[in-house]
Order: structure tokens, then C-alpha cells, then sequence
């Protein structure tokens, strides 16, 4: 079965462990509180990141992205990355450095592939 969009060339993929923890570690949110049921804005926001990044760097379905962060619903991965579209610039800073420390290349190219993705 194909993803929605094909993911960065690197010779593997993060999994969606590594990308929580770091995650994480950049947002100061500790791996139990991704799973926890708080709607804090850190925490959302944190969660949005990981979302955003897992979408980008893995063929993961929405539902196992969210199974990782306490599975919730699979259209709170969807609402979480309309928001970060929709706030892109607000994101930005974190994201690219997440992506630094995961050692992904074409980071340019992440919001557009999410953006297709939702909008087919």
C-alpha cells in the first residue's frame, strides 16, 4: 500500500519513538504527557510538531501516529495539521530545527506534501 506522499530521501526513517523524543526534548513536554489527556496550548502544540514531523518522515498512517501519542482518534492528527498549516509561520523555527537533529534533508518540501495530502 503507497503513503499519501512518498518520504524524504534519508537513508531511514526515523521512527515515531525517536521523533517523540525529540519532540520532546526540544519542547520540554515529557514523553508520558504527549499521552496524557491535557489540552495545555505547549502541549498542543507540542503534539501538532510531532504530527507535522511523523507525516513528513514516515509512511505512517494517521492512526499509528496517534496510537504512539495515546491514542486518540485519528482526526486529531487531521485537525492537528490544519492548525500547523494554517500557523506555519509560528512553527517554523521548531520544526526546522527538528528536523536538523532527526538528520532529515528537504525539510522545504514537508508542508506541501501535508497540505496535498489534506487537501485530496
Amino acid at each position: 500500500m503507497n503513503a499519501p506522499f512518498s518520504v524524504p530521501a534519508v537513508a531511514r526513517a526515523p521512527s515515531l519513538n525517536r521523533i517523540l523524543r525529540a519532540v520532546g526534548k526540544r519542547t520540554r513536554i515529557g514523553v508520558l504527557d504527549f499521552k496524557s489527556p491535557g489540552r495545555s496550548w505547549h502541549l498542543v502544540r507540542a503534539r501538532a510538531l510531532y504530527y507535522a514531523l511523523a507525516r513528513c518522515l514516515t509512511a505512517k498512517s494517521t492512526v499509528q501516529i496517534e496510537q504512539v501519542c495515546g491514542s486518540r482518534d485519528h482526526s486529531t492528527v487531521l485537525d492537528a495539521l490544519d492548525r500547523f498549516l494554517a500557523d506555519d509561520r509560528r512553527f517554523e523555527p521548531e520544526f526546522s530545527q527538528l528536523l536538523s537533529k532527526l538528520e532529515v534533508s528537504q525539510a522545504a518540501s514537508c508542508a506541501n506534501r501535508i497540505s496535498k495530502e489534506l487537501n485530496s
